[in-house]
């Protein structure tokens, strides 16, 4: 994800993943904006999901 952000020209991002990569994009592509994707309905905070911190590759 980090490597498409840098590598990619658009100037704004949607990120669909957890919150936490959000730091780490913004170190790497400083002159972009991101932006969270809504769940399904728009009320999910499905980016906010404990289970999601505990995966490692």
């Amino acid at each position: 994800i980090l490597d498409f952000v840098v590598d990619h020209p658009a100037d704004t991002v949607i990120v669909a993943t957890e919150q936490h990569i959000f730091h780490q994009m913004q170190k790497s592509a400083p002159g972009k904006t991101f932006l969270a994707a809504p769940g399904a309905d728009g009320t999910c905070n499905c980016a906010n999901c404990p289970y999601m911190e505990l995966n490692t590759l």
